[in-house]
């Protein structure tokens, strides 16, 4: 399919209202309540949305990628109520900030009394002239200087008012804030405000400040947004720490890892916002937005990172997709535009978090349009997709007898690569060429064996990851595989199954038995008939979560040791145990990645679930790269030697991908290898 651009016949203006009235219908707002909404949202955007339909809009601070001076923004919690809620600047384009800045302010007794607040002196009195510059020291390069933003449920309408402080000196910022504290007499917020600054304020910038606006008019929340000077994983964690947010620590590892950058690459300046949140009575919380649009990421991957994230985060995924079609994106999405700014994860002082996203409003209709195949049926495209694949991975290999890939810091990869490579395509109908390429493969993989098994490459210690995968993938004389099973029986194994490296070798965190590898050893153990009973060991029933699934400790995908314990059941001729409930988690699942798409198409073809995957079967042939490989995205974590969880800590992981995409390459050519004639009558 391809998306085919028809600009709408009327103003920006009117578009973005039509969105707001389909938004408040699906809510289910009383009609008063979305007739107040639609008279706010004429009081502030009728200006600032009434300049020429072109696009990139220009005249404003272009707080979206487009320019248009509105953005919708999402919130999801596990249980909250659904709310409605934007960000705009007002004010007539191409004028000047600071008279825009007047015209706003102008709008805010406007605003008041459309709500029926009672205009409070705090915010003009206290508030801006402490805050902002005076009209004769106006910073030049400020395109705006106020925002606002509205949130509506069924119940009222609320508002809040965003400030630039993006000008001046960083030092003289922050006692600017200390002032206001004091000021507003927030004693207790000024106290933490002063206590935390030792910790954080090193490269932490002050650059914008939010107030709620409460029902009887005084100062609510006060929000701070901090960007930092050099983009790290380090500056966050000195935030949540210095705030003793260390207990939501894993969360914003997770919304790190949903949007990775990997091999110890550099994020891009003000990818990470940081907002200070401090309530009228309470300690202060943390919310952490990431610039997506900063990432090299298409729009639609960025969906399906944030519904995958979503769905690991135990929330309503599907209201997100829901929304965003009502604001105008639907599946397949425009890959050509940025449409998400940020996505951020909060926390409020009892506990409770939710997840942010913020959206510009799309601006076009879109009318999908079928991509017709000169006279190539499916079948032929399926098979020219695989044909090319497999040339393209066996002309990678070096001297035609192994693959490199990955860079940690102990080197590439050869013997573990080609290992996992020589699994994946055991099954792959292969040509008479690559059929010896194959076996000139596992030849060479079978001369780096030692007496306990194989490595990740010749210098590191014999794993049992890369060890499973070798014996899997060869055929060795069954006592030299029955003595390599046995130490890994009596070096590796725990109660909770099977660690990497024997605790012989690695004390801490790096011999923890991990559901990433015990189920590959299981599969190893079937192979040759060793230790074999006809119950599966304990530890896979008690590593199982509640949803079915089991979690990774060296991948940043769940799906990795589900699918070595959906093999190891096959294998077994036994269903895995809660059935349902993982049955259920991978129907939901939304693959963010080439290799989570494969792997995901597997799982559930091996759990018994064939029709559901014909579309992510179409997705990985159209997302084959020109030179037959696939990007790669196979995504591992690498945590320090002291850190037993590597997904508790923002900065104590650093996350690798296979470069060379030959990971995630085999992994897909196993996948689309299996079933074609089911998949093709229906592609």
């Amino acid at each position: 399919m391809r998306l085919n651009n028809t600009l709408v016949t009327c103003s920006y203006f009117t578009i973005i209202e039509e969105q707001l009235e389909r938004l408040a219908k699906h809510y289910k707002f009383p009609n008063f309540q979305l007739s107040k909404l639609k008279r706010i949202y004429n009081l502030l955007c009728f200006e600032s949305l009434s300049g020429e339909m072109k696009l990139p809009y220009s005249g404003l601070s272009r707080i979206n990628s487009n320019g248009v001076p509105f953005q919708w923004s999402f919130s999801f919690a596990p249980e909250q109520q659904a709310s409605l809620r934007f960000i705009c600047e007002s004010g007539t384009p191409y004028t000047s900030s600071y008279k825009r800045f007047q015209e706003s302010l102008l709008k805010i007794d406007e605003l008041n009394a459309l709500l029926g607040i009672p205009t409070d002196s705090w915010f003009k009195e206290q508030a801006l002239p402490i805050l902002m510059p005076k009209s004769s020291e106006w910073p030049k390069h400020w395109k705006s200087a106020i925002w606002f933003a509205i949130g509506a449920n069924k119940k009222g309408i609320g508002y809040k008012i965003y400030l630039n402080l993006n000008a001046g000196e960083i030092r003289k910022r922050w006692l600017k804030i200390g002032r206001l504290l004091t000021i507003l007499k927030r004693h207790a917020s000024l106290k933490e405000w002063c206590d935390m600054s030792a910790d954080v304020s090193t490269n932490s910038i002050p650059v914008g400040i939010a107030f709620d606006v409460l029902p009887n008019g005084k100062c609510g929340r006060v929000k701070v947004y901090f960007r930092s000077e050099e983009v790290t994983l380090d500056w966050l964690t000195r935030w949540y720490r210095a705030t003793n947010g260390e207990h939501v620590e894993p969360k914003i590892r997770n919304l790190i890892e949903a949007y990775p950058l990997t091999d110890n690459k550099r994020y891009p300046n003000q990818t990470f916002f940081v907002s200070w949140e401090a309530g009228t009575n309470e300690r202060a919380t943390l919310k952490t937005e990431l610039a997506v649009t900063n990432l090299n990421f298409t729009e639609q991957e960025v969906v399906s990172r944030t519904y995958s994230l979503m769905h690991k985060m135990n929330l309503p995924f599907r209201e997100y997709k829901k929304v965003l079609s009502l604001i105008g994106y639907s599946e397949p999405y425009d890959t050509k535009e940025k449409a998400h700014k940020f996505v951020g994860v909060g926390f409020e002082n009892d506990g409770n978090f939710h997840l942010n996203t913020y959206v510009q409003p799309r601006l076009f209709k879109y009318k999908l349009e079928t991509r017709k195949e000169k006279d190539v049926s499916k079948k032929h495209l399926v098979d020219a997709t695989l044909n090319n694949a497999i040339n393209a991975l066996f002309n990678s290999m070096i001297n035609k007898q192994k693959w490199e890939d990955y860079h940690l810091p102990v080197g590439k990869s050869d013997i573990w690569v080609t290992a996992f490579i020589l699994f994946q395509l055991q099954n792959v109908r292969l040509s008479i060429e690559h059929s010896q390429l194959y076996k000139n493969a596992q030849k060479w993989l079978q001369d780096q064996v030692t007496q306990t098994g194989w490595a990740y490459n010749a210098s590191t210690p014999t794993d049992s990851d890369s060890t499973s995968l070798g014996l899997l993938s060869v055929v060795p004389k069954k006592n030299i595989a029955v003595a390599i099973l046995r130490k890994l029986e009596s070096d590796y194994k725990s109660a909770y199954g099977y660690g990497t490296y024997s605790s012989n070798i690695y004390k801490g965190p790096w011999s923890l038995a991990v559901d990433d590898v015990s189920p590959y050893v299981l599969l190893a153990q079937q192979k040759f008939n060793f230790n074999t009973s006809a119950e599966p060991p304990e530890f896979v029933y008690n590593n199982q979560l509640e949803n079915g699934s089991w979690s990774s400790y060296w991948w940043t995908t769940d799906l990795y040791p589900i699918y070595g314990y959906l093999l190891y059941f096959n294998a077994i001729k036994r269903k895995p145990p809660r059935y349902l409930e993982l049955s259920n988690y991978l129907e939901n699942y939304k693959a963010p990645s080439i290799f989570e798409k494969a792997l995901l198409i597997n799982c559930l073809r091996l759990i018994g679930f064939q029709k559901v995957t014909y579309n992510i079967t179409n997705e990985l042939v159209h997302m084959q790269r020109a030179n037959g490989l696939w990007n790669g995205t196979a995504i591992l974590r690498l945590p320090s030697n002291d850190l037993l969880e590597p997904k508790s800590k923002i900065d104590g992981t650093t996350l690798y991908r296979d470069i060379n995409g030959y990971f995630t390459t085999a992994m897909v050519i196993n996948t689309l290898s299996k079933d074609q004639s089911k998949i093709l009558s229906t592609m």
